[in-house]
């Protein structure tokens, strides 16, 4: 008997971009111009050069960077998403997340794991110097060395040091321009009439409403 390898139904749809986006697949060393609609999987990555932006849709989530933002999606499966942020600013709007399915930002000051539908960012600067990780609705936990901290809907842990990482509240960072657009993505995606029968899970759902009308 032959064994099949499925892969994971799910994968992060590069569903828009702005600016200067470069891509670099999974294994290579080479990076290109990022294409719209590309499926990315486990082991592809993205860079924002300075005023770019791009989005990734992943079904029941959408994680979207600012410029100079260095991000690849660690780990994708059904039921897991793992990003890794190297540098820069990282929005993650999760719409839905169901029992058994996790979500989880890797930094060099920790991971940042949402754990209801919300509204989440992290900074992470080119200077490296700390990490702001804020929960604008929701809540998410903040994990490092065998230490667990949660963050409600509203606050903002910031985190910074070496060995062993020092973690404090933080005031939630006032929304800026990138909150605002990734707001207004997150407003035309809930009013969608096509979701209303394509299930979320299926990337570009969304889009079709600019490719005709139905009666």
């Amino acid at each position: 008997m032959v064994a099949v390898l499925l892969a994971p139904a799910r994968v992060a749809r590069v569903a828009y971009l702005e600016g200067s986006v470069s891509f670099q697949p999974s294994g290579d060393t080479t990076w290109t111009m990022a294409p719209v609609n590309y499926p990315m999987t486990t082991g592809d990555r993205l860079y924002a050069d300075q005023g770019g932006r791009a989005e990734l849709q992943l079904g029941r989530l959408t994680v979207r960077i600012a410029g100079t933002t260095d991000l690849t999606v660690s780990n994708l499966t059904d039921q897991f998403a793992q990003i890794g942020l190297a540098q820069g600013t990282l929005r993650v709007s999760v719409y839905e997340l169901p029992p058994g399915d996790a979500v989880e930002i890797d930094t060099p000051y920790g991971v940042v794991q949402p754990l209801a539908a919300g509204e989440y960012r992290v900074d992470l600067p080119p200077d490296n110097v700390s990490m702001v990780a804020g929960a604008y609705r929701g809540t998410m936990q903040w994990v490092a060395g065998g230490i667990a901290q949660l963050v409600q809907g509203g606050q903002a842990i910031r985190v910074s040091g070496v060995s062993p990482l020092r973690g404090a509240r933080a005031a939630l960072p006032a929304p800026d321009a990138f909150d605002r657009w990734s707001a207004n993505r997150d407003r035309d995606l809930e009013a969608s009439v096509s979701a209303r029968y394509v299930s979320g899970d299926i990337p570009g759902g969304a889009d079709l409403e600019a490719t005709g009308t139905s009666e």
